[in-house]
């Protein structure tokens, strides 16, 4: 889809919520996992994920509006 001025709220909140969707789903999956942070073993393998996640620049920093 091309973003213009006049569609990009739709497009920024549409993100919003399926970025918090995921967001929840994510932040329940390390839960259960780790014990809320109590599991060390757990807490160091979700740690390494993080910083992998962090580091990869795959997002779309090119979009220009209309």
């Amino acid at each position: 889809m091309e973003v213009t001025t006049k569609n990009s709220g739709k497009i920024v909140r549409s993100n919003v919520i399926r970025y918090g969707l995921e967001l929840n789903k994510t932040q329940n999956l390390y839960d259960a996992q780790t014990n809320h942070g109590l599991k060390e073993r757990e807490q160091n393998s979700w740690e390494g994920f993080i910083k992998k996640a962090l580091s990869n620049e795959s997002l779309d920093a090119g979009i220009v509006l209309k």
